[in-house]
């Protein structure tokens, strides 16, 4: 099985996900660090594209990554998001 591409937050989240994650409308995406800084752009900007977004965070943020669009919320805290037992096109760490 191919394995996804792990993109690290060393860019705009715009570009990571649209030049270097190619990103696509109905792709899977994980979202390690939804609810901070970086990640709250790139859930919207992941979501403005079509795909269908996995937000990855704490307890206590679990209610803001889906209220900023986030279609699953994995709480980090609770469940390892390596074994959720989904297909993913792309993980942003």
């Amino acid at each position: 099985m191919k394995q996804p591409p792990y993109l690290w937050r060393r860019s705009l989240p715009c570009r990571v996900l649209r030049d270097d994650g190619l990103i696509q409308a109905g792709q899977k995406v994980v979202i390690y660090g939804a609810s901070g800084g970086v990640g709250t752009f790139a859930v919207q900007i992941a979501k403005s594209f079509g795909a269908e977004v996995t937000a990855v965070c704490s307890t206590r943020n679990l209610d803001q990554a889906r209220s900023i669009g986030a279609d699953h919320v994995i709480d980090y805290t609770q469940e390892d998001f390596t074994q959720m037992g989904r297909s993913m096109t792309l993980f942003l760490l």
